[in-house]
């Protein structure tokens, strides 16, 4: 029964702290600061490229030459891909859109010298060598407003629970009340 009523009241004190940070985040995010943080996130997004590519992952030079031998007399990248490649990740290679930075230094370098259509030479990285085709370029854009507001309205909720928080504990008074407890 003791143990009961601390937990009511332990649960009690967590929707009400719930349901104040819920009121919080809603009051923080109008429609202007949220349109103010979505226009300054999808401008440093402009200028960035990202890459559509395919890739064919094996596990040592001679498999990568192997694969590129078999590209160059003609054969389909995503059926080279499908027969050889290591990565359970991609279907017939393709990689979808991506950025430099989300790919592993050699990769990204590589894949960004390409010309559209080219495959590359084979790269080594930390998960084998690579044989990469570019599929296509574009300049990334911003996903549209309506897509990302639901996200950013709880990414400035809990920023304002963050600065609450901070404020407070700087200006709470700690006292260490253990030395007083007799062992």
């Amino acid at each position: 029964p003791k143990d009961f009523a601390r937990r009511l009241a332990y649960y009690k004190d967590k929707v009400l702290m719930e349901g104040a940070f819920g009121i919080l985040g809603k009051k923080t995010g109008t429609e202007d600061s949220l349109r103010k943080v979505y226009d300054e996130v999808s401008k440093t997004q402009k200028g960035q490229q990202e890459i559509h590519a395919s890739h064919i992952l094996v596990e040592t030079q001679d498999l990568a030459q192997t694969a590129l031998k078999r590209l160059k007399a003609g054969e389909d990248f995503a059926k080279v891909a499908t027969d050889m490649s290591n990565d359970p990740g991609s279907v017939g290679g393709d990689l979808g859109w991506f950025t430099k930075d989300r790919m592993v230094p050699e990769f990204g370098e590589a894949a960004f010298k390409l010309n559209i259509g080219q495959i590359s030479e084979p790269v080594q990285s930390q998960f084998g060598w690579h044989v990469i085709k570019l599929d296509d370029v574009r300049d990334m854009k911003a996903p549209p407003y309506d897509k990302v507001k639901d996200g950013l309205q709880k990414q400035l909720g809990q920023r304002q629970l963050e600065k609450m928080l901070t404020d407070l504990r700087a200006k709470a008074t700690i006292v260490d009340n253990t030395k007083s407890v007799k062992k």
